[in-house]
């Protein structure tokens, strides 16, 4: 589960710069890129760690057995 994890880290921080980059070429302010990139930031490693342990949890529970 290490690989799924680290990639879907490099995909959501990797979004996160390039809209950094547009941002900057709109003209956006400096601060508010700031901002707003450091939220999305938080944000998106928080709600990715989130569905990596939910997927490990789910991931984990023995096949075959209904419930």
């Amino acid at each position: 589960m290490k690989k799924p994890a680290i990639f879907s880290y490099v995909i959501v921080n990797g979004t996160w710069a390039l809209i950094a980059y547009l941002l900057v070429k709109v003209g956006v302010p400096l601060r508010a890129i700031a901002f707003v990139v450091g939220l999305g930031v938080i944000l998106g490693n928080l709600v990715t760690y989130a569905g990596v342990k939910f997927a490990t949890k789910i991931l984990a529970r023995p096949r075959g057995h209904f419930e």
